[in-house]
């Protein structure tokens, strides 16, 4: 029966597909000629919207003539899909795919039929390609449509009333994904999906567009923006969803649009209007705008009602009072929940005109009060424009995206105790503002400003706190303004930054501002005038503590600046300052500016550092050290012909400046913890010697400065260079010392002709460097040391030797055989230049050899007689002892007899010989030799000479070597007179050997290592046992011998049989090795565990029992040694009980056929049992009833044997499981 249905089944099935098969058919292809055509030409994958597939297809209606592609053309393809082209039976085009091949898939112009185009694909029109094309098209809808992949998606030109809806649009890389233009009007784009456009709006409508609807779509990730309309009246933007896109709705130049109940979100800016007038915004939803949700530029009388606007606000562009007057921004629109209030023309306005404000804006209003409002995540908080007399109090601005607060042109206003952050761009911002206070304000965490000034002036900035912002005070374009105790500190930038200002004559007064932990400057001038700079902190900023750019006739003045990382004050191209009274610590003065410039600046010698004058002289000549009085630092501007000296400078950033400065002397001065030691900038022909300059960043600094004498100083221990010359010639850098210096002893970049001779060179990372701007250098007489690396040269014409001698490499592997100084070969110098050092300075020790006496020789009374040569070198002097005796003998003979002192001196035994050979230059070469002295000393106090005799019998040793080849040749006889019988016996035995093996089973090898009985017989060992060291496998004595003669490996785990390495032991050793380790414990044990009931003794702790090797020299009594004998007596009865106790966990015995597991669960029975006595073991030591020795011991035994145990069960559970 159920056969019968099965086959009914299979029947039913083949026939509905045989049916399906032969049925199918499009509904307007009617031949089946036509569908193979089709499939012969696609291949047997038609594509999704039918089976055509076509390319750059145009309808034009107005065309005539032969083969004219007009709409009768088109009736007559095969693609035609009905309809007349009239209202009620309009053309009909579906189910295709249209391919532009970077052209223009499908176009129709100059039409006015009625016509769908629906369930068709519009692909590959990349570049500048249209995927469809309307251009003077009217009626047309086009529906439920693809299109991807094009420069343009859908394009109509001065086309009206059609319908675009329903379709999927993405992937469009130019233009737009709908673009309308050029008069096309009354048009309805609804219910369409558009996404994924680059470069592009989603919706794009332009010029001379009217009365279009743009309704319930869906538009996203458009990198320009969703809706974009421009130069165009009177259209409709109604119910659309719009997110992740860059503008959400952008209204260009024209106006009168409707923007009615969309809801937008995600977007950059929500809803854009840039010189677009008259338009109406309402029942709008905007959430979550990085910057805007309505941003009002350029525009007039703008209608805002019943928007709700969450996370963003509405904001207007710096714009007339007459366009901020004219627009109508009702009080029905919602911030974040909140009223939002646009007061235009008011004046007196107080708290209560503000309730529950989620953002306020005033355009022409006077005398009004703000306070107490907390308007945050907003796109601005609070917004003034054209205002006089406004006071903002106690409000709280907190993430908004533009700023918190927000002046422009306003005057005589005040903004007090503000808190604000969290900004992207600033908290308050001034614009074109005159006379306002900002006094008290709490700001941090913005990501630009703090506060932000620009074109403002007679602005008074008092008592406020910006802390963690890019800038803390921005002043741009802004003059006479006074920032007084305010604290800017740890902003990523500056803590004030003031740019272009001061232009008009006036000057920005920075006054008793606390400004440190700075990312870069505590202030930085750029372009700025006549500002003055005074008593400010100025504290570990991570660059300068104030940085002048390209500014001048700036006030510098009783400023305190300690401890930034680069320098106090950095002047770059800034003329006509002046520096005076300021304290500095661990900072300095640096300039970076040219001749003039420099000397314009006034900074006389009331600036302190460390605790120390500040010496700064400009134009001065024969300065002398009175002139430098307890310096910290010096910095000499055009001055020549002075002296330095004695001079000791620390933590300054440089000890020492010399700036256009000549032919001055700097001697016996001490710099360290410096930025530079020395600093030498455009200076020539100065003198610097016998300084000391460590711990510096770099030791001295040339820049641009030239013919300069370096001699004797010493130089070590700088975190850079010991000497950075940049772009300087013609100096001479001699005899110092220059060590253990970070990255490079002598750095050299740029330079030109240098001297550098006679410097000890040691324990630098490298020692010189030459880049490949630098070249015409010469180098002798320089000792290179103990460098990481000596040289690294990729410079041009560098000299390293002066044709008559070099420099010393202690890496040299070459000989000075001839004793002259030189190195015999030449010295590769290390650098891509490929330089040489012909005459590196270099000198051997003497090689000698000593060829008498005879290693390991015996001498007697009489001492050895000597010969040396010398093998390499030219030897000065020869003298030799024998270490230990403290005496050297000088000789002038290569021969001769070691000297009777030195010998009586030397005792019996091995004794050491050395000769030593040194040459002109003091270098010592030596060679020893062991020999053996060995003189007796009779009763009578004479000695003998047992000094082995020369004389030698050979008898003796002949007799055994004959006796020797006699045994030899009796065993050789013995082996062959084996008989016959024996040879065939034992290869009897091997065969049955090899039978015997095959039978041996698993459990034969299991039996045999638990039971320890042969695995060969399978019986008991009498008297010795072979134990295989890999697996533990038993063996009589017999059988061992047995397969050892026949296959030589063991039946278990087929291990070669080696009876150096198998465990011996017979039943007698075993028990002596039982009672000897007993005796052992006995000894070793100093407690007593158990006590026999018999005793009734207690228990006795370590230090009472008294021990056998004590070092009392008291001799205990008889009584004393019994008792200590019954105490052992008893310890040794416990340990043998405890023994007994491990002992007689007896491993159980392994079945040979186990099918129920009764070996297994024995076993562990057995490892629990072990488990149990090892926690009564750790009960026992914790209570102390055991000591450390007995525990160890005891653990040991019980690890052992649990070791072994568990193995041996994890093999069964393994044999089980197999």
């Amino acid at each position: 029966m159920y056969s019968k249905i099965k086959r009914t089944i299979i029947l039913v099935i083949f026939t509905a597909i045989f049916l399906i098969n032969t049925n199918f058919k499009h509904p307007q292809n009617e031949t089946e000629s036509k569908k193979e055509d089709f499939l012969k030409h696609e291949g047997d994958h038609p594509q999704s919207s039918g089976f055509w597939k076509l390319s750059n297809i145009e309808i034009d209606g107005d065309a005539t003539g032969v083969d004219a592609h007009n709409w009768t053309w088109f009736e007559e393809q095969d693609w035609y899909g009905g309809g007349e082209g009239n209202w009620t039976h309009p053309y009909i085009i579906e189910n295709i795919t249209f391919d532009g091949e970077t052209k223009n898939a499908f176009t129709i112009k100059d039409s006015s039929v009625y016509f769908i185009i629906r369930n068709c694909t519009f692909e590959n029109s990349t570049g500048t390609g249209y995927a469809l094309t309307l251009e003077n098209v009217n009626n047309g809808t086009i529906t439920n449509c693809s299109v991807f992949n094009a420069g343009t998606g859908i394009f109509l030109s001065n086309s009206n009333n059609n319908t675009i809806k329903k379709n999927n649009i993405s992937d469009i890389t130019n233009y737009s994904g709908i673009r309308i233009t050029s008069n096309s009007d009354l048009n309805n784009i609804t219910e369409n999906r558009i996404w994924d456009i680059s470069n592009a709006f989603g919706i794009r409508i332009y010029t001379s567009c009217t009365n279009n609807s743009l309704s319930k779509n869906e538009i996203s990730s458009c990198s320009e923006g969703g809706i974009y309309i421009h130069s165009n009246n009177e259209n409709l933007v109604e119910q659309n969803v719009i997110y992740e896109n860059f503008i959400g709705i952008l209204l260009g130049s024209g106006g009168s649009q409707e923007v009615i109940s969309n809801t937008i979100f995600n977007n950059t800016s929500g809803i854009e209007l840039d010189n677009s007038n008259n338009n109406i915004l309402t029942d709008n939803i905007i959430n979550s705008s990085e910057e805007y949700g309505i941003y009002i530029s350029q525009s007039e009388n703008c209608t805002c009602l019943n928007n709700e606007l969450n996370e963003n606000g509405i904001v207007f562009s710096s714009d007339t009072l007459k366009r901020l007057s004219s627009h109508n921004i009702s009080q029905s629109n919602i911030v974040n929940g909140k009223t939002l209030y646009y007061y235009k023309n008011q004046t007196n306005l107080m708290q209560n005109n503000f309730s529950k404000a989620g953002q306020i804006f005033l355009v022409n209003c006077n005398n009004s009060i703000i306070s107490d409002q907390n308007v945050s995540e907003n796109s601005r908080g609070i917004a003034v424009y054209y205002s006089r007399n406004i006071s903002i109090l106690n409000c709280f601005l907190s993430n908004n995206s533009r700023s918190g607060i927000l002046l422009f042109q306003n005057e005589n206003c005040t903004l007090k105790n503000n808190t604000g952050g969290f900004s992207y761009f600033q908290t308050i911002s001034l614009v074109e503002c005159n006379n306002i206070t900002l006094k008290d304000n709490h700001i941090s965490y913005n990501d630009f400003y703090g506060i932000y000034l620009t074109r403002s002036g007679n602005c008074s900035l008092i008592q406020n706190e910006i802390t963690n912002c890019r800038y803390g005070i921005y002043l741009r374009e802004s003059d006479n303004n006074t920032l007084y105790n305010n604290t800017s500190l740890k902003n990523e930038e500056y803590g004030v930054l003031s740019y272009n200002c001061g232009t008009i004559g006036e000057y920005n007064k920075i006054i008793n501002n606390t400004l440190t932990l700075n990312g870069k400057h505590g202030i930085y001038l750029e372009q700025c005038k006549y500002s003055k700079i005074i008593e400010n902190c100025l504290i570990n900023n991570q660059q300068n503590g104030i940085f002048i750019q390209n500014s001048d006739e700036i006030l510098v003045r009783k400023n305190l600046i300690a401890n930034n990382s680069e320098e106090g004050v950095y002047i770059s191209d800034s003329p006509r300052n002046t520096i005076i009274a300021n304290n500095f610590t661990n900072n300095n003065i640096f300039f970076f500016d040219d001749f003039d410039d420099m000397v314009s600046n006034t900074i006389d010698n009331s600036n302190w550092i460390n605790d120390k004058k500040l010496y700064c002289y400009t134009n001065k000549t024969n300065l002398e050290t009175s002139d430098f009085t307890d310096a910290g630092a010096i910095i000499l501007i055009n001055c020549n012909n002075s002296l330095i000296e004695d001079l000791t400078s620390s933590n300054t950033t440089r000890g020492i400046s010399l700036f256009f400065s000549n032919n001055n002397t700097i001697k016996n001065t001490t710099t360290f913890h410096q930025k530079n030691g020395i600093y030498i900038r455009f200076s020539n022909f100065n003198n610097i010697s016998d300084n000391q300059l460590y711990k510096n960043e770099k030791g001295i600094n040339f820049y641009y400065s030239s013919n300069c004498y370096i001699s004797k100083n010493n130089i070590s221990q700088n975190l850079e260079y010991g000497i950075y010359s940049l772009v300087s010639t013609y100096n001479n850098i001699t005899k110092n010392n220059i060590s253990k210096n970070l990255i490079c002893g002598i750095y050299n970049d740029g330079i030109t002709g240098y001297n550098i001779t006679k410097n000890r060179i040691e324990n630098n990372t490298l020692g010189i460097n030459f880049d490949s701007g630098s070249s015409d250098s010469i180098l002798y007489e320089n000792y290179f040391y103990n460098n990481d690396g000596h040289v690294d040269d990729a410079g041009t014409n560098n000299k390293w030797d002066n044709d008559l001698i070099g420099n010393f490499w202690d890496n040299y592997t070459g000989k000075d055989t001839n004793d002259d100084g030189i190195g015999d070969s030449p010295y590769n110098v290390p650098g891509s230049a490929l330089k040489i050092d012909n005459n590196p300075i270099w000198w051997d020790a003497p090689v000698i050899n000593i060829t008498l006496p005879i290693l390991n020789k015996e001498f007697g009374l009489n001492p050895p007689t000597y010969s040396v040569n010398i093998l390499e070198g030219v030897n000065d002097t020869i003298w030799y002892t024998i270490l230990g005796t403290g005496l050297n003998i000088y000789i002038t003979e290569s021969t001769g007899e070691i000297k009777d002192d030195l010998w009586e001196l030397a005792p019996n035994g091995a004794l050491t010989l050395r000769f030593y050979s040194n040459d002109s230059k003091g270098y010592i070469g030596y060679d020893d030799i062991i020999i053996f002295k060995n003189v007796e000393t009779t009763s009578d106090g004479e000695t003998n000479d047992s000094s082995p005799s020369d004389e030698f019998d050979p008898t003796p040793l002949i007799f055994l070597l004959i006796l020797i080849a006699g045994v030899a040749v009796f065993g050789i006889l013995m082996i062959r007179s084996r008989s016959k019988k024996e040879i065939e016996a034992k290869e009897a035995e091997i065969k049955s050997l090899k039978e015997q093996r095959e039978e041996i089973t698993e459990g034969d090898i299991l039996i045999s290592k638990e039971q320890h009985i042969c695995l060969v017989h399978k019986g008991t060992i009498k008297g010795m046992s072979y134990i295989c060291p890999d697996c533990g496998a038993y063996y009589c004595v017999k059988c061992y011998n047995a397969l050892k003669d026949a296959e030589n490996e063991c039946w278990s785990c087929g291990a070669p049989l080696d009876e150096e390495k198998a465990k011996k032991k017979s039943a007698l050793r075993k028990k002596k090795e039982l009672v000897k380790e007993r005796e052992e414990d006995s000894e070793i044990f100093e407690t007593i565990e158990e006590v026999d009931t018999t005793h009734k003794s207690p228990q006795k702790s370590q230090k009472d029992i008294p021990r056998e090797d004590s070092s009392d020299d008291t001799t205990p009594s008889a009584p004393e040694k019994q008792i200590e004998k019954e105490k052992l007596t008893i310890k040794a009865q416990s340990i043998q009980k405890e023994e007994k106790q491990i002992k007689k966990l007896k491993e159980p015995d392994i079945p040979a056929i186990d099918k129920k597991g009764t070996a297994i669960k024995k076993f562990e029975e057995y490892i629990h049992k072990m488990k149990k006595m090892a926690n009564d073991l750790e009960d026992k030591i914790t209570n102390d009833e055991i000591t450390q020795e007995e525990y160890i011991q005891k653990r040991t035994v019980l690890a052992e044997k649990m070791g072994e145990a568990t193995a041996k069960l994890e093999k069964l559970k393994e044999s089980e499981s197999n």
